[in-house]
């Protein structure tokens, strides 16, 4: 029984992580920049800088070579070790709280906060529950083997992140500590030099590497000064704040959420009649069609003019327009044909010879956009506007699918006159007014119900530890599993230590949710096993203020992370899950990588690392100079020395000067960096770097950065030495294949 419900827990929070990550962050990529210079034979510390996550970037490593330099092997060595992760909480939640029902409870609580989650999350997620079971076994039967198995777990939390080895070494200790100490010092000072012994024989070979190539004082002070430039720009403060912007109401039950709709008008309806029409129908939040993907008539497809659409950077998307490239003398890629394949309906004018799809950039005003319309032949194929149909009455629906002024709607079962809505859990909503109750929307929103969780994942470590005191100073011991206060105590030393490095902004708890289930489970274990036991003042008050950290963590987490919303992006009652996992299995197993994350034609971020990928050579390298993960992965081409160059990470004159034989011995036509007044700002900790990268690398160009909240250029330095073989036309950028 109980093997079976650990592995259900196994597979669904397996297919809940798979399901819900839609695409990946650039911070997803983290470490597979270290991954990528491994896998084309560089060695760690001698050739590239190991930022203090051997393991890390080594998983992702073999993971590439599992799969093929493929996205899969690092979702899918993410998504298990999240699904062990929850499996390992919840058969530990199950043994401290007594309770299948609420050790099932807590974990699925905490699979709703993780799908808030990007994935590369997923070392934290699964380091501490592993190493809380750890502590717990050796607790149960403190033998040898036990000892070295809870070594291995501080040097894997280590190998992942060394202050991940702090902090799971401070429970580990606190564990020996709590199996020995009835025995006296003496046998706790062995079983802590058996446990030391075991861990540093564990990581000897690495620390022995260490020494010979930088150095372990060295190591380490590099590592603490990024940490702290790390920290320093990543601490915020975390407090409640009031959203002035939603209405000013204590409690109401909101109106059903209007449908989706799509309503094509006829040519002759003008504006004003329009938005007439769109008030009488409780039309609302309406979408002009030129400002997302719009289909237009084309009527000239010469191959000058489809040239020109397929490579205009003032727009962002286009269809129906299929591009193939050659290779040009010395290795560039240029356009080779490019043709409309989208035939005109039967009752398109005369003049139409191609349907195309275009979406034009933001900003661009509504002149410049008719004076581009009339110098590529764009046609206006009628009007197809997006609405939010917030009157769903049938008589409302049937008059404005009869409505002698529109072509077409869409959205709308025209049999029934009902809305065809996204999910079954919508009408579900419509349906049931408790999903629709709003609470104080300016003070209880999503942020602030993050906000507490936050706190409230603060104060389990410390809320342990007073009730744990509370029954030392009363001689009272609660056994509601073997070992509970030892185990307790090991766990929450562990977490308190964690959480007060870790949590240094709101969103962070929702990496601790795992382990969260096993402190939520001591906490019930504790509050009510033997209660018979205890006076009945005591039982009624910890019985209520276990119920109110019950209440507030479940109605938090509901506003947090909605389940409605979970499941509906699952796909859960419309045979959507299926379909979309393997549509992110197609997506996520793309060779190369590439193809599927930037494909020919990409503009922005994504446009710039095909540049790269396409206009470098396999046996080159980048030098990379801010933190942008995703280039050398997709490019796949190794970087020079580490990507941490603005923030002075091994800032001395011997790095300094190996890079620099490094840059001579290789070929790197190309240097790039994200922001700053100038590239070269990001070498200020470098005097020699920085002066040999002004004398070589003379040609700049500054690319704008699509993404619009960082306002930032992308800096582009290429290599005076090298011969340009041609022009990468979608950037206007040199080529040197």
């Amino acid at each position: 029984m109980r093997g079976l419900a650990i592995a259900a827990v196994f597979v669904i929070a397996l297919l809940v992580r798979w399901a819900t990550l839609s695409s990946l962050t650039g911070d997803d990529h983290y470490l597979l920049w270290a991954a990528t210079n491994f896998l084309n034979g560089d060695r760690p510390l001698r050739d590239f800088i190991e930022l203090g996550a051997p393991l890390y970037w080594a998983m992702s490593a073999l993971g590439q070579v599992v799969t093929g330099h493929r996205v899969i092997g690092e979702v899918g060595l993410g998504t298990l070790l999240v699904a062990f992760a929850f499996a390992v909480s919840f058969y530990l939640a199950w043994r401290a709280s007594g309770s299948l029902l609420v050790a099932a409870g807590l974990t699925v609580l905490a699979l709703l906060v993780m799908t808030q989650r990007e994935l590369y999350n997923y070392t934290k997620i699964f380091i501490y529950p592993l190493a809380v079971w750890l502590c717990w076994r050796y607790l149960d039967r403190p033998t040898l083997v036990r000892a070295v198995m809870l070594a291995l777990g501080v040097a894997a939390a280590w190998g992942y992140r060394h202050d991940h080895g702090a902090y799971v070494g401070v429970g580990a200790a606190t564990a020996v500590l709590a199996a020995h100490w009835r025995e006296g010092v003496r046998p706790v000072a062995m079983a802590w030099l058996r446990f030391g012994v075991a861990l540093v024989l564990i990581l000897s070979p690495y620390l022995l590497l260490i020494q010979v190539n930088e150095g372990v004082v060295h190591y380490i002070q590099e590592r603490v000064h990024l940490a702290r430039v790390v920290d320093a720009t990543s601490r915020r403060p975390v407090w409640f704040s009031v959203d002035s912007s939603a209405p000013d109401y204590w409690f109401r039950i909101d109106p059903p959420r209007p449908a989706r709709v799509f309503v094509e008008w006829k040519p002759e309806v003008s504006s004003a009649d329009r938005m007439a029409l769109e008030k009488q129908y409780s039309l609302t939040n309406g979408v002009d069609p030129k400002k997302a993907l719009y289909e237009y008539l084309l009527s000239d497809v010469s191959p000058a003019n489809l040239k020109a659409l397929a490579t205009d950077p003032r727009i962002v998307d286009r269809r129906d327009i299929s591009v193939t490239y050659r290779e040009a003398e010395g290795g560039s890629k240029v356009i080779d044909e490019v043709v409309a394949t989208e035939p005109p309906p039967p009752n398109a004018p005369p003049e139409a010879r191609a349907v195309v799809e275009i979406q034009w950039k933001d900003g661009l005003s509504e002149d410049e956009r008719v004076a581009l319309e009339r110098q590529y032949g764009l046609l206006d194929n009628r009007s197809k506007w997006e609405y939010a149909l917030a009157d769903l009455s049938t008589e409302n629906i049937r008059g404005l699918v009869q409505s002698p002024r529109i072509y077409d709607t869409g959205l709308i079962d025209q049999d029934t006159y009902r809305p065809m809505e996204e999910s079954w859990l919508i009408r579900l909503q419509r349906v049931i007014p408790l999903f629709r109750v709003g609470i104080a929307p300016r003070y209880w929103h999503t942020e602030n119900a993050g906000i507490t969780l936050h706190f409230l994942s603060l104060a389990l470590p410390y809320l342990m530890l007073l009730m744990l005191a509370a029954d030392w100073m009363r001689g009272r011991r609660r056994e509601f599993m073997s070992k509970a206060p030892e185990k307790m105590f090991a766990a929450a030393v562990m977490l308190a230590v964690a959480h007060y490095a870790l949590l240094r902004r709101d969103g962070y708890f929702a990496d601790h949710v795992a382990v969260a289930v096993i402190l939520g489970g001591c906490l019930w274990g504790h509050t009510f096993a033997h209660r018979t036991e205890q006076p009945r003042t005591s039982r009624m008050l910890s019985a209520v203020a276990a119920g109110i950290i019950l209440i507030v963590a479940t109605y938090s987490t509901l506003t947090y992370a909605s389940p409605l919303a979970v499941a509906s992006t699952l796909g859960i009652g419309d045979g959507g899950f299926w379909h979309t996992s393997r549509e992110l299995f197609r997506k996520y197993n793309t060779s190369p990588a590439i193809d599927s994350y930037a494909p020919a034609g990409s503009t922005g971020d994504r446009g710039l690392i095909r540049y790269v990928y396409e206009c470098t050579r396999p046996g080159d390298r980048i030098w990379v100079l801010s933190d942008l993960f995703t280039f050398p992965y997709y490019a796949e081409r190794s970087v020079v020395g580490h990507i941490y160059w603005q923030a002075g990470l091994a800032a001395n004159p011997e790095f300094e000067r190996r890079m620099i034989e490094m840059v001579d011995k290789s070929e790197v036509p190309i240097v790039l960096g994200l922001g700053g007044k100038g590239p070269l700002d990001y070498l200020n900790a470098y005097p020699m770097v920085q002066k040999y990268v002004a004398e070589r690398y003379t040609n700049r160009y500054a690319v704008p950065d699509e993404n619009a909240q960082r306002e930032q250029v992308f800096w582009l330095l290429t290599d005076s030495r090298r011969k340009q073989t041609g022009t990468y036309d979608l950037l206007g950028l040199p080529c040197f294949r």
